[in-house]
């Protein structure tokens, strides 16, 4: 694939949009149509309502050729770097994205992380098990955590446990299987061999 992730955050209001709930698009359907009309070309593209207006598209890197984001077309060490890319450019074609998708012009981008582009050939791992969604700021309790993610959840953690434990001995059953067919089949071999030289 020559597609490139195109992540876009803009502000959402108290009261969600009544007519935009979260959908998924692909080049065949009337906004996939529309985008390839505009000169985005796509494989997938994904909007969510959240905390805010959350799309992901991932376009293909002539189309971010096209349309002036990426300056040139380098190998991929090279391909998102700020020197390759035009920060104008992208935000233009994230408002035409956002548009074409059903927000408003006037919908404002986020402060943080408005519009970023990523690749697909390389892998990330987590640093941590979990992470922290949310610090309680205020009153009793003051800085403990609202949320997290599973490792943090006694419950979630013993059941995530128990399962990798099935999962760990089940392998094991497979291997020691596996190892006793190998023995089975070396000893027959060896026979076959004994008889053929006598």
């Amino acid at each position: 694939s020559t597609a490139i992730g195109l992540v876009l955050n803009l502000e959402r209001e108290a009261e969600p949009h009544k007519e935009l709930r979260s959908f998924t698009v692909r080049p065949i359907d009337p906004t996939g149509k529309q985008l390839a009309a505009a000169g985005v070309g796509f494989e997938f593209a994904e909007y969510l309502q959240g905390e805010t207006h959350y799309i992901v598209i991932t376009i293909k890197k002539a189309a971010l050729i096209d349309k002036g984001v990426l300056r040139a077309d380098l190998p991929s060490a090279e391909l998102l770097t700020a020197a390759n890319l035009d920060e104008d450019a992208l935000m233009r074609l994230a408002r035409q994205v956002a548009t074409i998708v059903g927000l408003p012009e006037s919908t404002p981008f986020c402060d943080v992380h408005p519009a970023k582009l990523f690749d697909f050939s390389s892998r990330a791992r987590c640093a941590a098990p979990f992470r922290v969604l949310g610090v309680k700021g205020a009153g009793p309790g003051r800085g403990s955590a609202l949320a997290v993610d599973l490792e943090a959840q006694p419950y979630l953690r013993r059941e995530e446990t128990a399962f990798f434990e099935r999962a760990r001995a089940e392998a094991e059953a497979a291997v020691a299987r596996c190892d006793a067919e190998i023995a089975e089949l070396t000893e027959a071999i060896e026979r076959s061999a004994a008889t053929l030289t006598s």
